[in-house]
């Protein structure tokens, strides 16, 4: 498409027209997206160099060298660790200011790692080859931006990136041929090879293509004043081709741009440029390189390297940086060229702007405001009907409404006393319930404390016989007296066991930050020491950290630790694991065992008062130890659960979650 950004609108419009763009405007902002990237913090411990042989005021490698500079900006890259230098060597030929230069550099450079160079020009590549290893190793990537035919080998075997493959020289004459098919002569205004960037080879070839090609004429041997006289002397059928002159045949120095547009002045033809630079100081247009997208790859190239998205590898390679077409709108109205020729997505410089142009966002917002009001309107109006039939529904209503106001409140009298009498029963179910809660604990705590002092008499008095009267009994009696010993004690476990459930109902907990995997080292270093001849492997996930009752916690990991210890007792290389699942943000702590695991059908069992899963000649147990932790766990508001197959192993896992009371900082240290 052909054409030129238009002009901001200034025209103040109707009131609808001004909230619209206001609101217009505030979409815009809000939807704008934000920096989506930001250098790493390893990206801060290194730096970028951008160097150039020139000294500032040469328009293009100076664009260049701002867009790389701002493209590492926008990726989070600070300006302290972006360096940006002019050696201004190319005008200084003298080796003591090389050597000043270079002095300069190591003393900004010293003890900074630099991760890339990019190198605005030919000039600049040469110095880090001759002189810039002093402060570069040979392993740091270097892209050129500017530097024609560049080489590796002037680098000894580092890494070369090209971001500049070549100005488009056949593009541009190819464009120019299309604007003037009537052309039979072609000047080359350039400057000595070997001073700037050749351009002649890229025209011999284009020539070379195909037959009834104009004739060429290079100004190379002249020096700059003839090459004006020459330029301005031109046949109507005469089209220039405008390189980068930097010195003349005499060895004078030039600014290219500058020449750019004294050449624009004098010619009596049309002048085509290969430089965006050029084109803006009044030559007539061609294919160009943007010298801000060359910039911005070689920032974002340096970037890569910064954050190691990319790494080291010795060799040249070609980054593609695509021309674009660009013509001064006023140039070709002069020499009337064809402009149907042109591509579409061609860059106009200073077209005049059409009404269309500076009114279009001023056209479209007027016309979506009519719409809007129109909208409005019909809404208003349909809203006028609704609103007048509630009206006449709110007049047939509201006769019956005193009504039925008066008999609901009469009702809702009725039901407040109802409600009232309800309130009073349930708190006296309430009292009623705590005081049997109180009763049941009392009597638990009972059965489970007084009863031991028969319990104790029968294992003592079945002790007196075996030890007094053992000799006396057979071999059945005495098997019966172990019998009832072993049942007696086993009852008064029961009953230590029921009550530490009421223990655990009745005491506050004592909440502390504290390291669970340091417990549960402790809690398995025990079970070690208690069967030294088992080997068993504990594998215990560290630092897991808990706010939660110590003291609570412990009976938790003994028990689950327990359990996996002597279920696994069968196995021949048995392991146990403690850790922590992160789930959804939530933390999951869990010990699982390769012993003999149980089957999945009788998991809800597992946790019921004095239940077994397994017979008691096959593992001893009372059945309670897990419906301590369960009690514990959900004291701490968070639950516990189990997976095993038979043989297979078992895991249990437990959160502590729970509606906790956040503690002060000095509970965490």
């Amino acid at each position: 498409m052909k054409h030129q950004p238009g002009v901001m609108i200034r025209i103040c419009f109707l009131p609808a027209l001004l909230a619209l763009s206001v609101l217009w405007s505030a979409d815009s902002v809000a939807a704008a997206p934000g920096n989506p990237t930001a250098a790493p913090a390893a990206a801060a411990r290194a730096s970028v160099l951008i160097l150039s042989s020139l000294q500032r005021g040469y328009p293009i490698p100076d664009a260049t060298m701002d867009a790389a500079f701002a493209s590492l900006r926008e990726r989070g890259v600070s300006a302290q660790f972006t360096y940006v230098e002019y050696l201004d060597i190319a005008r200084n030929t003298d080796p003591d200011w090389r050597g000043l230069k270079l002095r300069e550099l190591q003393a900004k450079l010293s003890g900074r790692q630099i991760a890339a160079v990019i190198v605005a020009d030919g000039g600049a590549l040469g110095f880090i080859h001759r002189e810039g290893r002093s402060f570069v190793p040979p392993e740091t990537p270097v892209i050129t931006t500017l530097a024609s035919d560049p080489a590796i080998d002037d680098l000894e075997q580092g890494q070369l990136i090209n971001v500049f493959p070549g100005f488009d020289v056949v593009g541009t004459l190819r464009l120019g041929m299309a604007l003037f098919p009537d052309t039979r002569h072609l000047l080359v205004v350039d400057g000595p090879n070997g001073v700037q960037p050749p351009v002649l080879p890229a025209v011999e070839a284009f020539l070379a293509q195909g037959p009834n090609r104009p004739t060429l004429e290079v100004v190379t041997e002249l020096d700059y004043d003839a090459m004006l006289e020459r330029v301005a002397r031109l046949a109507p059928d005469t089209l220039i081709l405008m390189g980068a002159y930097f010195r003349d045949h005499a060895g004078h120095n030039y600014v290219p741009a500058e020449v750019a547009r004294a050449v624009a002045e004098r010619a009596n033809a049309p002048v085509l440029g290969i430089y965006e630079a050029h084109i803006r100081a009044g030559l007539l247009g061609g294919s160009v390189l943007l010298r801000g997208d060359i910039g911005r790859e070689a920032g974002k190239i340096a970037f890569e390297f910064l954050s190691g998205a990319r790494r080291f590898a010795p060799g040249m390679t070609e980054e593609h940086v695509a021309p674009h077409p660009m013509f001064d709108w006023p140039q070709l109205q002069r020499w009337r060229g064809n402009t149907a020729s042109l591509p579409d997505g061609t860059l106009f410089l200073n077209r005049p702007s059409t009404l269309w142009d500076d009114f279009r966002e001023a056209v479209i917002l007027a016309a979506a405001s009519l719409v809007l009001l129109a909208a409005l309107v019909v809404a208003l109006g349909w809203q006028n009907r609704r609103r007048a039939s509630a009206e006449r529904a709110l007049r047939e209503q509201q006769a019956g409404l005193e009504q039925m106001v008066k008999e609901r409140t009469e009702q809702l009298a009725v039901r407040t006393r109802e409600a009232q009498a309800a309130s009073a029963a349930t708190q006296q179910a309430n009292h009623l319930l705590v005081d049997l809660g109180s009763e049941h604990e009392a009597f638990a705590y009972a059965v489970s404390h007084d009863l031991r002092t028969p319990l104790r008499a029968i294992d003592g008095f079945s002790t007196l016989l075996l030890r007094d009267q053992g000799g006396g009994i057979d071999a059945i009696g005495q098997d019966h007296l172990r019998r009832i010993r072993a049942a007696a004690q086993h009852m008064g476990q029961m009953y230590d066991d029921m009550h530490a459930l009421l223990r655990i109902g009745r005491s506050a907990l004592q909440l502390e930050r504290f390291d669970l995997s340091a417990m549960a080292a402790e809690l398995a270093a025990d079970l070690q020491a208690g069967e030294p001849q088992r080997a068993v492997e504990f594998d215990i996930e560290p630092a897991l950290s808990v706010t939660a009752d110590p003291l609570l916690l412990r009976v938790v990991l003994g028990n689950l630790l327990g359990n996996a210890w002597k279920f696994s007792a069968r196995v021949e290389h048995a392991r146990i694991a403690f850790g922590c699942e992160r789930i959804d943000g939530a933390e999951i702590f869990f010990v699982r065992d390769n012993g003999a695991g149980f089957d999945a059908a009788g998991a809800g069992k597992l946790f019921n008062a004095f239940q077994r899963l397994h017979r008691p000649w096959e593992f001893p147990g009372r059945g309670i130890g897990l419906t301590i932790a369960q009690r514990i766990v959900a004291r701490h508001g968070g639950r516990i659960w189990a997976e095993g197959t038979i043989d297979a192993g078992a895991t249990f896992r437990f959160t502590l979650t729970s509606a906790l009371p956040t503690l002060p900082e000095s509970h965490h240290e």
